[in-house]
């Protein structure tokens, strides 16, 4: 489902409320909660578009919070809890009162979030039900943030559209299937939009095999880094081309709208097609955490930290926001203004996702 607005999402989940999943069926206390959570979620989504933002990040969190409190009511798995409890999330920096302003004005980015790992509380429970890990492993704000910086995979700058300070931590790869073929066993894939640090390596095929290997496991050892077209060398947009020998019965026909191999190999791949765009791309894994971040799971762990600095910490918050004095300040503008539109449409993915599961 693709709207061209916030607005149009907020209105699709409203629709959704007269007729809610099925999974609500039988339970008035889910289905109030759902419909009840998201009035609630909408509205601090619209309050926070209003706001400046000193506060924007605080009505966020909390609306992002109120939508997870949806999605929980309509999980299909009913021995599962749905009454969410707590954060679920905590960070560390934040806990010494006394410390709070030196430790962030070294630097924001660096902040720690660690999941608190009991189930029954609101990020951890959400992680569940969309096959995310719940950051029991510490994680620094800077690195999620990356996670969300598609910009490699759409500009030439290969500069991160956030901050340019995350510029060389993993990001989405740029994916594009070019041969999966039973004549000669080979699976050809392009991607691009690695760091540049490594582009520019002496050996890049090796530094590129290393930063697939650490980031990517989707792409096993039966794949290859050759360069482009078999030679090494970097193609325009910085393509790079792997390789890996296969056995397939039929070869794929890459100019039908749908082919079961293609199909196949993407989901090996755990490739997804942004909905700005045509491009596909392959999302990483970071270090200790199992499995990619989901998504919402992403924005969630972000506003909740941003949240907490700009309520514990005003000063050194309002600091970064100062475009005069602060390198962060745009990226930080940037990345609250995309939190507006990005969070209702996974919203609206995931309680979509959620209904077809139960049909």
């Amino acid at each position: 489902m693709y709207f061209t607005t916030q607005k149009n999402y907020w209105q699709y989940l409203r629709r959704m409320r007269s007729a809610p999943p099925s999974s609500t069926r039988g339970s008035d206390a889910r289905r109030g909660t759902f419909s009840a959570a998201l009035e609630q979620a909408e509205q601090l989504y619209v309050a926070a578009s209003r706001v400046d933002m000193e506060s924007k990040p605080i009505l966020l969190y909390y609306g992002i919070y109120q939508a997870g409190r949806a999605i929980a009511a309509v999980n299909p798995d009913a021995a599962a809890p749905w009454q969410l409890q707590g954060h679920g999330l905590k960070a560390p920096g934040l806990s010494e009162r006394d410390r709070t302003e030196r430790v962030l004005r070294a630097n924001l980015l660096d902040g720690v979030i660690r999941g608190t790992g009991r189930a029954h509380e609101a990020f951890p429970n959400i992680a569940k039900i969309l096959n995310s890990p719940d950051l029991t492993c510490e994680v620094q704000l800077g690195d999620l943030v990356a996670l969300l910086d598609e910009s490699r995979t759409r500009t030439k700058t290969q500069e991160g559209v956030f901050f340019t300070p995350l510029k060389d931590k993993p990001a989405p790869l740029g994916v594009s299937i070019e041969t999966v073929s039973a004549a000669n066993g080979l699976d050809i894939v392009s991607l691009y939009g690695f760091p540049q640090s490594i582009l520019k390596a002496a050996n890049f095929t090796n530094e590129v095999s290393n930063y697939l290997r650490l980031y990517f496991p989707q792409f096993s050892e039966d794949w290859t880094v050759h360069g482009v077209n078999g030679h090494n060398s970097i193609g325009r947009r910085g393509w790079v081309s792997v390789t890996r020998r296969v056995v397939h019965e039929v070869s794929a026909d890459l100019f039908k709208s749908y082919d079961p191999e293609v199909a196949q190999l993407e989901k090996e791949l755990r490739v997804r097609r942004p909905y700005y765009s045509f491009d596909s791309i392959t999302e990483p894994t970071l270090p200790d955490q199992g499995k990619s971040v989901h998504r919402l799971c992403l924005w969630w762990a972000i506003l909740f930290q941003l949240s907490m600095v700009a309520r514990y910490a005003p000063n050194a918050w309002t600091d970064d926001l100062n475009v005069d004095l602060s390198a962060l300040a745009v990226g930080l503008e940037q990345l609250l203004e995309l939190s507006l539109e990005e969070v209702p449409r996974i919203v609206v993915e995931v309680v979509e996702g959620i209904e077809g599961e139960v049909e």
